[in-house]
C-alpha cells in the first residue's frame, strides 16, 4: 500500500522530533515531506506541526 506524504513544518518556536529518528527535528524554518502516519497526524491535530501547501506544478512551469 502506498502511503501519502504531506508537507509540514513545526509551529513557531517549536522543534518536533522525526518519527523514525528522534534526534532529528522538524523546525519552523524548513518544510519537510513526511509520511502521513498517526504520529504526524496527531502532531498536526494538537498544533505542534502546521501543514504546508503542496507546490503547484502548473505555476512553477510558466512563471519567470
Amino acid at each position: 500500500r502506498d502511503t501519502m506524504s504531506i508537507l509540514v513544518r513545526a509551529a513557531a518556536g517549536l522543534k518536533v522530533p522525526m518519527e523514525d529518528n528522534p534526534h532529528r527535528y522538524i523546525d519552523e524554518h524548513q518544510a519537510v515531506a513526511v509520511e502521513e502516519s498517526a504520529y504526524y497526524l496527531r502532531c498536526l491535530e494538537c498544533g505542534d506541526l502546521v501543514r504546508e501547501p503542496e507546490p503547484d506544478p502548473q505555476s512553477a512551469k510558466g512563471d519567470k
